[in-house]
């Protein structure tokens, strides 16, 4: 059967499951950034790996509790195969394996959406062992990728998505896997799926998914996290960060257990009008870089904040948390910059170039301009962050500069201007607090 009936046949199917708004038959807008690759080569190998009753079975006991983590459901699988045996179900070679040939159809008939239903060769330990190494080598490279191959575990993890209207827990068995986009998000147009031969066919990346699916993503949650604990680090060692605040989630905690921390600007309040995430890609991955002059007045004080909880734009959220530890800071005033990891972020390069980059022809001047410099510093990390061979690897959200301290501000308006709207894309109201 050749590519183009294949791949007919399985648009066919795949518009009985997916609404026509979502349904693309040719791709022109994949991205081809590193998460975005790697993920689509992930979600083609964990399709076809779900011909497995085995993995099956394994992935619906780790999607009890959420999420799936591929690393963990990898090493159930493994586990309960107890080693590398000596069957055929074969490895994933671009999805396009004719019929009969002992490639992935594991002796089904080509080109149908076959629902993962058909027989399935269950002595094809060897080759689903394979794909599982395949796909723990794929998870490990993200990690070294993005700068946390010593800190975490694995990068990927795969969700379920039910749409509204939809009860209970659909079967996993025969879903289409898809790769959430991830790079420059603002201009794809399509994202990838796979059936369980391997199969590729495109979505609408604006649309409404209306149709249960398995999305293939990294960790956002996770690996923001230890990218600011990574970060943190690298500033510190380089003299960039003098004090970590303590991990705190209210202002109230905050400034009432420990003496360092009686001196705060809380947010309170924030709005984005636009996070640079697509409704297919899910929750954004924000963080924030509170910037200034260190308390020996001599180089810039550079401190990141994680903001999982500012997972959506369009909606108001009102944290109260503290997002600047005065005492770190040796003037009255600091930058306020979000970022958004498109998935492609490496921590520990951004680190490096900041601590390279950030001080470099600084002027300090504290007698006759004592807070021009803290606009430049905001300037050097906007002009530090990382570029790849496929554009930005971070979205550049927003910057509220010379946020002071002593002062409150009610909804003020961050400095990017959009463009579809003509007004500002951030909102936030910060509050001065001190014991």
């Amino acid at each position: 059967m050749n590519k183009t009936l294949r791949r007919s046949l399985l648009a066919a199917a795949l518009s009985l499951v997916l609404s026509p708004a979502a349904f693309a038959a040719e791709s022109t807008h994949l991205d081809n950034s590193p998460a975005s690759v790697t993920g689509r080569e992930i979600a083609k190998s964990l399709a076809v790996l779900m011909k497995d009753p085995d993995f099956q079975q394994a992935f619906r006991e780790r999607l009890a509790s959420g999420p799936v983590q591929l690393h963990e459901v990898l090493s159930l699988y493994e586990e309960r195969h107890g080693g590398f045996g000596n069957g055929e179900m074969g490895a994933v070679h671009g999805g396009n394996t004719a019929a009969g040939t002992g490639g992935l159809h594991g002796g089904n008939s080509a080109g149908g959406f076959q629902g993962g239903n058909g027989p399935v060769s269950t002595g094809g330990i060897r080759g689903g062992n394979a794909i599982a190494t395949e796909l723990r080598a794929l998870d490990k490279l993200m990690l070294e990728r993005k700068g946390l191959a010593d800190v975490l575990p694995g990068a990927f993890e795969i969700r379920l998505h039910i749409p509204d209207g939809v009860n209970g827990i659909p079967s996993i068995a025969g879903l289409p896997v898809a790769a959430a986009p991830h790079g420059h998000v603002d201009d794809q147009t399509e994202y990838a799926a796979y059936d369980t031969y391997g199969n590729e066919t495109y979505l609408n990346a604006n649309a409404d998914i209306t149709a249960p699916l398995l999305i293939v993503d990294i960790n956002g949650k996770e690996t923001v996290r230890a990218g600011m604990e990574v970060m943190t680090d690298i500033l510190r060692a380089n003299g960039l960060s003098h004090a970590a605040p303590a991990r705190r989630t209210t202002a109230r905690a905050a400034s009432t257990t420990d003496p360092r921390n009686s001196d705060l600007t809380i947010l309170r309040k924030i709005r984005l009008q636009k996070d640079h995430e697509p409704a297919s890609k899910g929750p954004a991955e924000i963080f924030a870089l509170v910037s200034g002059i260190n308390k020996n007045v001599d180089g810039a004080e550079v401190m990141p904040v994680n903001l999982p909880w500012l997972q959506h734009d369009k909606t108001v959220y009102q944290p109260n948390m503290p997002i600047v530890y005065w005492s770190n800071f040796a003037l009255d005033a600091v930058n306020i910059q979000l970022m958004e990891d498109d998935g492609n972020l490496n921590f520990k390069d951004f680190a490096q170039a900041l601590a390279k980059s950030v001080t470099a022809g600084l002027v300090l001047n504290p007698i006759t301009a004592p807070f021009a410099p803290i606009g430049a510093i905001a300037d050097k990390i906007i002009e530090s962050l990382p570029t790849g061979l496929f554009g930005p690897t971070t979205d550049y959200v927003d910057t509220f500069y010379n946020v002071r301290r002593y002062k409150t501000y009610n909804n003020l308006p961050g400095s990017v201007v959009l463009k579809e709207t003509g007004g500002p894309n951030g909102v936030a109201t910060f509050d001065y607090e001190a014991n």
